[in-house]
């Protein structure tokens, strides 16, 4: 759902997102739903203007603090989980 936020909120989570790095992960397999990205949780879509947008998918999430993985996809390759 749009909504209005704080423009310090936005540029946390701009930041975050464009700090993300894919890691290494044995378990990724190309079946999104075993992942959660058939449906996603969440789905972000940044808008610059208004020709760009991106979207990040955000599928399953693990617990681990420094070991957590969340599974996601772009609108980049919406069919890759990374």
């Amino acid at each position: 759902h749009p909504a209005r936020v704080e423009d310090f909120a936005v540029e946390q989570i701009v930041s975050a997102l464009f700090a993300a790095k894919p890691v290494a992960d044995p378990g990724l397999t190309s079946n999104l739903s075993i992942h959660g990205l058939d449906r996603p949780t969440l789905k972000v879509t940044l808008q610059a203007g208004a020709d760009r947008t991106q979207t990040v998918n955000i599928g399953n999430t693990t617990i681990g603090g420094s070991q957590a993985i969340t599974y996601v996809t772009t609108s980049a390759d919406p069919s890759a989980a990374v």
